[in-house]
This record gives structure tokens, C-alpha cells and sequence, in this order.
């Protein structure tokens, strides 16, 4: 297990209180355990720690829940069925948030806080995944007092958070490091790039939400223009900064730039006849396309993000995006041997 710690605080003396979660990623079938991780840091002055984590049965999965909230008296049979999903799984992440004891906090479901950690963890996820992301199914959230005398923990909600369609664990690497602690953050935050961000980010969950292809595809259009385009008529404009920066050689960005604006079999045509309501779209046409073309938007906001977070040229996006396109495809080459 690969552990990380960012920043780190020790909090006054007093009583602590815990927001925690859990969620299954049921599909998850690979057993590369070097993918397994934590992290480790504070944000808005709270402890947190981000793990995915596995278990091999049912049992496992049940001491699991023991070993994360010890204090649940009786264990509620629905959280036994829980365990039961878990036991099937193999892997789970699990997102604590430590605070000090206020009224408030053993009230609350959560904080302000831990709800941006977890919108977070969503989200980065999302990128890394791309078309096989996580859609909103089942997460336990509990609040636990963590002081001798505190009563038991609460359940507090069963959430809608994250599942996967990926069978494949994400590589856990330095760059994917980066991008949450960026993402966390959140320097941009009212910024140009902060509600290009925002805006992209929400396209691309509502797209991993949807059951419609043509709903999902037409979302990921929004993203790909509010990312990309300077106005209503830059689409053209927009494939080739797209292109350049996913691409890996300029023969690639050439391939990607068909594959966004070339003629009748491209993103654009299929956008144009879905949101003008054209019969008969082919669905499988629509299934295919959007595979690739969320994963090179995906691949495209990891780098900005990590770009921008570096630079901080924030209010200067589209300046910024047109620079950084042109260097990075000057730099590729011309085609990449296998």
C-alpha cells in the first residue's frame, strides 16, 4: 500500500469527533495490490484520511466495519447486508474526516469540509476512470464520537457516491497524487478557470448519472465546449487544442482532430443531430464515440489542472490554453513507434 501524507495537524485537546464513509467498487476485479493506498492530510482544519482498501470475504468485509467504527452497538442488520455487498467486492474506499466535538458536529451529518473531500475524491476519480467512471450508487456514512465515554456511532445516511464500470483498479502514481491535492485545494476557486472547472466537472458527472447515451454524449459536448471553445463558432478552434494536448504525436493530434470535426463520422455531427433532434442516430455509433471522447476530456482537465495549479494563470485561461496547446505540439513528435 502506497501512504502519503500531505499536511498534517494535531488538533487542541478535546474531545474528537469522526465523519466517515464507505463505498464498495463491486466491479473491481484485478488483484494488483500495489494499487491500494492512503492518504493522508488537513483541510479547512480538519484531519482527514482518504483509503482504498480490500477485503477477500465476508468476514473480512465484517471486521472491516469493526475495525472502522467499533463503537456501533448492535451493528443494525442493514448495515450487516452492507458487509455482505463489501464481501463480494473486493475493494472500498474509505473517507474519514476528524474534527473536534461542537454541538454541531453531533448533529451533523457531515462538514463543509468533508463534503468538498468527498466531491473531491469523486472527481478525481471520475478523470482517472474517463468513460468508466463512477456513477452515484451506495455509500455509508457514519458520524463516531471518538472518546471513551461517547455514546455509540451513528448511521448517519446511506448516500448515493460513487460505484465504477471499470474492472481495473486505477493506477495510484504521482500524478494522480498531484491532481487530488490540486483538485482539494482548490486555488482557482471564482476564478476563470475555477468556473470553467466547476462547470466541466458537473457535465461530467451528470454524464456518468445518465442511462442515455445520446443524454450522456451531449453532456460531455457541454464539457468539451465550455473547455475548449472562445465562443459559439470555435469548435474547429476547440478540436485542435484538444487534440494537442491529449495527443502523443502530431499524428495522433491529426487522428483526434478527424475523429472531433471531420465531416459526417465525428463528435460534431452526432452533437449537431442530437440537440436538433434528428431520428435515428446510430446508438451504437453513440456508445463508441463517447468511450473515447470522455477519456480524452478527461485526459485534458488532469493536465490543465495540474498546468494551472502550477502557473495560477487563472483569470488569463483562454490566453493560457492556446499558449501551453501550441508549445506542448510543438514539442511532439511526429509519430510514436510501437
Amino acid at each position: 500500500m502506497r501512504n502519503v501524507k500531505n499536511k498534517t495537524t494535531k488538533l487542541e485537546s478535546g474531545k474528537l469527533v469522526c465523519f466517515c464513509s464507505i463505498t464498495p467498487l463491486p466491479k473491481i476485479t484485478n488483484e494488483n495490490e500495489s494499487n491500494l493506498f492512503s492518504i493522508e492530510g488537513i483541510h479547512k482544519g480538519e484531519n482527514y484520511t482518504v483509503r482504498l482498501l480490500s477485503s477477500s470475504n465476508l468476514e473480512e468485509a465484517k471486521q472491516t466495519i469493526f475495525d472502522l467504527w467499533p463503537n456501533l452497538e448492535g451493528v443494525p442488520e442493514d448495515l450487516m447486508r452492507y458487509a455482505s455487498i463489501m464481501g463480494q467486492c473486493r475493494y472500498y474506499i474509505v473517507i474519514d474526516n476528524v474534527v473536534l466535538e461542537t454541538k454541531e458536529a453531533l448533529i451533523k451529518s457531515n462538514t463543509h469540509a468533508s463534503v468538498e473531500l468527498r466531491t473531491t475524491v469523486k472527481n478525481v476519480l471520475s478523470l482517472f476512470w474517463g468513460a468508466l467512471g463512477p456513477f452515484e450508487e451506495y455509500t455509508w456514512q457514519l458520524r463516531k464520537p471518538l472518546f471513551v465515554s461517547s455514546k455509540s456511532s451513528s448511521i448517519v445516511s446511506m448516500n448515493g457516491f460513487l460505484c465504477t464500470r471499470s474492472s481495473q483498479l486505477i493506477s495510484y502514481d504521482d500524478k494522480f497524487e498531484d491532481t487530488f491535492f490540486a483538485m482539494l485545494e482548490n486555488s482557482w476557486k471564482g476564478s476563470t478557470f475555477g468556473n470553467i472547472m466547476e462547470t466541466s466537472l458537473d457535465m461530467i458527472s451528470g454524464s456518468l448519472r445518465t442511462l442515455t447515451p445520446s443524454q450522456s454524449f451531449v453532456l460531455l459536448t457541454i464539457a468539451f465546449e465550455t473547455l475548449f471553445t472562445r465562443d459559439e463558432n470555435d469548435w474547429a478552434g476547440a478540436s485542435r487544442r484538444l487534440a494537442r494536448i491529449a495527443g502523443n504525436s502530431k499524428q495522433e493530434v491529426t487522428a483526434t482532430r478527424n475523429f472531433l470535426n471531420d465531416g459526417r463520422d465525428s463528435v460534431r455531427q452526432i452533437r449537431n443531430d442530437l440537440v436538433h433532434g434528428v431520428i435515428g442516430v446510430d446508438s451504437k455509433k453513440i456508445k463508441e464515440f463517447r468511450v473515447r471522447f470522455a477519456t480524452l476530456i478527461a485526459q485534458s482537465i488532469i493536465f490543465l489542472v495540474n498546468h494551472f495549479a502550477s502557473t495560477r494563470a487563472y483569470d488569463d485561461y483562454h490566453n493560457e490554453l492556446e499558449k501551453i496547446s501550441e508549445a506542448r505540439f510543438g514539442e511532439l513528435p511526429n509519430k510514436v513507434d510501437i
